[in-house]
């Protein structure tokens, strides 16, 4: 079972006993204050996943649940378990999870019936790092030591005094007033930079000593300063003390550097700053304190180098309250340790904020060149799962998170129809109000469309590159100049039956269709697709791409020769050189020969499609087209995959207007080219005149035959018959220019012609029973030829052998 992600104010669910399931809730986003006895976990988050499986219980389930919260596993955060029954305070209560048998305890626990686990992240190890406890919400009975300021102690015991006050020694020095120490290093009015020195024995010893002494009485603090940060010696005595503070600026996070007195605006712009300076010195630097008001960093690089001494770098800051911002108090910038190849602060969340840029403007960078770029810049090492994790993430901060924008796609189908009137936009939910389905066709595209393109329709569907993944159906006709004319579109979750019948139904209402007889589909052998076609267009055709019919041809029968064969049966124009193209293959494979006898020729050979649509193309190459034209948007969420569907649409109609304008004729180009190329083989062609309108056309070529080009047939017989109707009512001129007369006379053909007389048709019958009885002798003599050569081939063989 999948754990559900409860949000706040949501109710907790009843398990009803079952021991097989629980709730993780979880503690992040703050930190361990006090000891043992009094330890709180302050400034906390807390996240709830319930239905969680307890066999599916392990260590990689749990990190999975910390980078849902938003935080990176392995070794960055540390995992505690509050053991049933106890609570922060008691001895014992946290358990490091950190290995398998922690997750097997906490599975033992649920089964005993705990059904709620808390889980506490701690991010910079600050569990044990406070040996006092300083939450007012858990305060002890009795007050720890309060420890002072060795000047104070100095002046404690010159008066009798001692180095630690507590008790009623409190009420004895309810008068005293402190004197004033001008010292960056007295930020506060209780010590709270000795103190923590004082806590933090392990880090003093890695910092450099500060030599701070007082003369005259607090007049006037001497430091080791640069010279161009020189403080100004301020007189006590005047009311405005003004104080020399370096500020930190935006143009310094390029290059970071730090020094004594430097002033940040707040402590997150400190903490980016030494992130910033540890990737690019490439130093391994560590904050074992770090909260709002105050930070200390040191460098472990020789933490790891047995007999060596630890590294002297060292940063202390803390809230200056003169200055009214983050001051760093001192900073040792000498390095002993050598460069690394890998830092803690090189993180995937640094690499996202830092090319973030470069993939907005290629988002198609492969990891390989990322890691190129990198490595070139930075001189890092990082993994390749840090360097997807920060492609996902800044991905998802261009296009957007996939979750959100299935959520919002109630708001933006809404919106879609009231910018672009008349388009359509359906969105289905399954039970559970979940995403199910969604079909988008836009106005423009519907209207242009009803309006200039044939009734031929190209059906395609298409792998969607996301998280959730899905298939998206297009609808996909063909304009005037035989190019792709995109129609309507459909995100499924699988491509079976009931999608394409929802999707067919949709797109029949949405188009208004009502005679289906005048259509023709082009597809593949799609998974349900001839099962809707049939049952929402029973009465259209439907044609298979001879490519992909080829290809399962190929399983079988392999060879040039029956490829180039088999497109010659789906080539053929006629149901006589169709036949004859079967019986070749016959010859060449009998086997390949009752295979294609299976097949519906309607699908697949020219001869037997419909004329309606005016489209005699075998491919289904318009879908892959689009496919291939809309790739960078199949990669990206719904909502932004729409938008750069519906961009790429609109710039190209935009273009296909613009290319209109050039043209120099009322035809299309590609039409302009057929007909060019058809006028081109007219003039083999010798035409004579039979009767009114009919003609009798012979080729000269060997190869071009009236049957197999009739295009070439039809403009040789016009241009005698214009010929001839120039001789007799035009006087002599210069010859029209042959493309405006080929568009003239297509216009003249579209007209109905006049009926012909009964001698006409009995003429033209006549000749038609000639023409056929000819043509059969022609075969019958061919095929005997044939049948010779093969058994005087096969003798010629049998004597050879």
């Amino acid at each position: 079972m999948v754990p559900v992600h409860r949000h706040e104010g949501e109710p907790p669910p009843d398990f009803g006993g079952n021991n097989n399931i629980f709730t993780i809730m979880m503690y992040h986003g703050g930190f361990f204050v006090g000891d043992e006895k009094n330890r709180g976990y302050v400034d906390e988050k807390a996240a709830w996943f319930d239905y969680y499986d307890v066999n599916a219980q392990s260590i990689a389930a749990i990190n999975d649940i910390v980078e849902q919260v938003g935080y990176e596993a392995g070794g960055r955060v540390r995992l505690y378990w509050c053991l049933p029954g106890k609570i922060l305070g008691d001895p014992g209560a946290l358990r490091f999870i950190w290995q398998e048998h922690d997750a097997a305890a906490i599975a033992s626990s649920v089964k005993a019936g705990n059904n709620f686990v808390v889980i506490y992240i701690d991010h910079d190890e600050t569990l044990g790092a406070f040996d006092l406890d300083d939450v007012a919400a858990y305060a002890p009975g009795d007050l720890p030591p309060v420890y002072v300021s060795p000047h104070k102690v100095e002046q404690q015991q010159e008066q009798g005094g001692s180095g630690q006050v507590g008790g009623a020694s409190d009420v004895e020095d309810e008068d005293y007033q402190p004197e004033l120490v001008d010292s960056d290093f007295d930020i506060s009015r209780d010590d709270d930079d000795l103190l923590e020195d004082q806590l933090m024995a392990d880090v003093k010893k890695k910092c450099r000593d500060v030599d701070i002494g007082l003369k005259e009485k607090g007049k006037q603090l001497v430091e080791d300063l640069d010279e161009d940060v020189q403080l100004q010696e301020p007189d006590l005595d005047d009311e405005a003390v003004k104080y020399n503070f370096l500020a930190f600026g935006e143009e310094d996070m390029a290059n970071p550097t730090f020094r004594t007195r430097q002033t940040f605006a707040s402590i997150k712009i400190l903490r980016q700053a030494i992130k910033e300076y540890s990737c690019k010195e490439r130093r391994k630097i560590s904050m074992p304190k770090n909260d709002k008001t105050r930070i200390t960093t040191i460098c472990l690089g020789n933490a790891d180098v047995k007999d060596r001494a630890p590294c002297p770098w060292c940063l202390k800051a803390s809230y200056d309250c003169r200055a009214k911002a983050i001051a760093v108090k001192s900073y040792q910038a000498e390095h002993t340790c050598s460069r690394k190849w890998k830092v803690n602060a090189f993180t995937s969340t640094f690499l996202v904020d830092k090319y973030i840029e470069s993939f907005r403007a290629d988002d198609k960078m492969s990891l390989k060149n990322f890691y190129r770029t990198v490595q070139k810049e930075w001189n890092m090492t990082p993994s390749r799962a840090q360097l997807g994790r920060a492609k996902r993430a800044a991905m998802k901060k261009i296009h957007g998170d996939e979750v959100e924008q299935y959520n919002l796609l109630w708001d933006y189908a809404a919106e879609l129809r009231r910018s672009n009137p008349s388009s359509s936009f359906f969105l289905n939910v399954d039970g559970c109000g979940r995403f199910s389905s969604c079909y988008f066709s836009f106005d423009a595209s519907k209207r242009g469309f009803l309006a200039r393109c044939s009734s031929f329709e190209c059906l395609d569907g298409a792998h969607l590159k996301t998280k959730f993944g899905g298939i998206l159906l297009t609808a996909i006709g063909m304009d005037p100049n035989d190019c792709i004319f995109p129609v309507a579109f459909a995100v499924v979750e699988v491509e079976d039956t009931s999608t394409w019948k929802w999707f067919l139904s949709t797109l029949k209402e949405d188009l208004s269709i009502v005679n289906t007889s005048s259509w023709t589909i082009m597809s593949d052998k799609q998974k349900g697709l001839i099962n809707a076609v049939t049952s929402l267009f029973p009465d259209s055709g439907h044609r298979f791409c001879v490519r992909h019919m080829y290809q399962n041809f190929r399983e079988k029968f392999r060879g040039e020769i029956l490829k180039q064969q088999l497109w010659k049966c789906a080539r053929s124009t006629t149901v006589v050189h169709w036949q004859e193209a079967m019986e070749e293959m016959r010859l060449l494979n009998s086997e390949a020969h009752a295979w294609l006898e299976e097949l519906d020729p309607k699908t697949c050979t020219r001869a037997f499609q419909s004329e309606l649509p005016k489209c005699d193309i075998l491919l289904n190459n318009n879908c892959e087209v689009l496919n291939k034209y809309i790739l960078e948007g199949r990669e990206l969420p719904v909502i932004s995959m729409i938008e750069k569907v519906k961009q790429q649409i609109t710039l190209r109609n935009y273009n296909k207007r613009q290319e209109e304008l050039k043209w120099e004729t009322g035809l299309c180009p590609k039409i302009m080219k057929k007909l060019s190329k058809n006028v081109e083989f007219s003039s083999i062609c010798e035409v004579v005149p039979s009767d009114a309108g009919i003609f009798d056309v012979e080729c000269r070529g060997k190869h071009y035959m009236p049957t197999t080009m009739p295009a070439a047939s039809v403009i040789a017989s016009l241009i005698n018959e214009s010929q001839v109707q120039q001789s007799q009512t035009v006087t002599p001129q210069a010859p029209l220019p042959e493309c405006e007369f080929i568009a003239t006379q297509v216009d003249l053909s579209t007209q109905r012609p006049m009926p012909p007389s009964q001698a006409q048709v009995a003429e033209a019958t006549r000749l038609a029973k000639q023409k056929a009885l000819a043509e059969k002798k022609e075969a019958e003599q061919m095929k005997k030829l044939e049948q010779a050569e093969k058994i005087a081939h096969e003798a010629e063989l049998k004597k050879q052998a």
